[in-house]
């Protein structure tokens, strides 16, 4: 992935930031959320939110996960449509993308 690099004059995050939005991530879903990988980004501008995105290894996870979020103690806020293998929401001040492994359909 060639990137720009986002400009920081606004603020700089540090390992320790993505410690705290990958726990707000962890809060939101659940410690025992079966997941493939994690990834966590810093947002690009200081109107944006951090990312955390779950790829999940099954269908059956991802629509679970979703009802888990809408029904969580947190307020959230799904953003777009979703789909048979990706949604997006905000919820505890994170962009929380969750998409399907690929290549599963189960």
């Amino acid at each position: 992935m060639n990137e720009a690099v986002p400009d920081w004059k606004w603020g700089a995050w540090v390992l320790g930031d993505m410690a705290d939005v990958l726990r707000r991530a962890c809060d939101a879903v659940g410690r025992a959320t079966d997941v493939v990988r994690v990834e966590a980004a810093p947002p690009r501008t200081s109107e944006e939110l951090p990312q955390v995105t779950l790829v999940i290894p099954s269908e059956r996870g991802l629509f679970r996960l979703r009802t888990e979020i809408a029904e969580s103690e947190y307020p959230v806020r799904f953003i777009g449509r979703p789909t048979g293998q990706r949604w997006t929401a905000e919820v505890l001040g994170v962009r929380l993308v969750v998409t399907l492994e690929a290549g599963d359909a189960s």
